[in-house]
């Protein structure tokens, strides 16, 4: 009988391994990191280091 718990005991955890394991790749196969890009693109760097908007915005209070 006491057997019978044990394997019960190793039946439900592997259970509960697999149910964490499975949301965790279906939350890892949700998330597009593309998407980011896509929706906000970064602004070019080059671009930034040319004409910093602060300090436009500083010239044309002067």
């Amino acid at each position: 009988m006491a057997v019978m718990w044990w394997f019960a005991t190793l039946v439900l955890f592997l259970l509960l391994v697999v149910c964490i394991v499975f949301v965790i790749y279906a939350l890892k196969s949700a998330i597009h990191t593309e998407d980011a890009v896509t929706i906000d693109p970064l602004p070019d760097a080059e671009k930034q280091e040319e004409d910093p908007p602060e300090k436009e915005e500083a010239e044309d209070k002067k």
